[in-house]
């Protein structure tokens, strides 16, 4: 091994270190980054939510939609049991519900931080950015006002509600 790929070693052990002992902050346990996340896919899961709304009206009405069978596919539980058509449909109803109630539970979240800032006069900032996806420089045009300034209320707005999205990530993240 050379003294490049062993300074690369070592930097990736060091940095799994620091990761495991929670010393290197990253983007996912980051409420700013969250924050926006949740915002930009606020649209999509409303969407996705009708989608499996659909999906689970589907299978109730007319079953699972059959799929090609090859040689080598079955579907059984693994212990030598094989479930019935009605048994599948069951199950990934089932899975559907589950993953409904995980989406409506993300989309309240996000009402209710929204609605603790609806009467904010510059809330439209919010819309723009995340779900019309418009540049700094567009929202500035279109808002008649300086880029800076839509920067300043934007990152104020997300401030706003990153602590009423993660408000224990906030102390944390003041704190330690």
């Amino acid at each position: 091994m050379n003294a490049k790929e062993i300074a690369k070693e070592t930097a990736k052990e060091t940095v799994n270190e620091f990761k495991r002992l929670n010393l290197l902050k990253t983007n996912e346990h980051d409420p700013k980054w969250k924050t926006e996340q949740l915002l930009y896919n606020y649209p999509k899961f409303k969407k996705s939510l009708e989608i499996k709304l659909e999906k689970i009206e589907e299978i109730e009405q007319i079953g699972l939609r059959k799929k090609a069978k090859s040689i080598t596919s079955f579907s059984g539980t693994g212990n030598g049991e094989f479930k019935s058509d009605l048994e599948k449909a069951e199950d990934k109803i089932e899975e559907l519900k589950n993953s409904i109630q995980l989406t409506c539970m993300a989309i309240e979240l996000v009402d209710e931080a929204l609605n603790a800032i609806k009467d904010d006069k510059y809330f439209r900032i919010i819309a723009l950015k995340y779900w019309e996806r418009k540049t700094h420089e567009e929202i500035a045009e279109i808002l008649e006002k300086e880029v800076s300034w839509i920067t300043r209320n934007k990152n104020r707005l997300i401030g706003e509600l990153k602590t009423e999205l993660f408000p224990d990530d906030v102390i944390r993240d003041i704190f330690f």
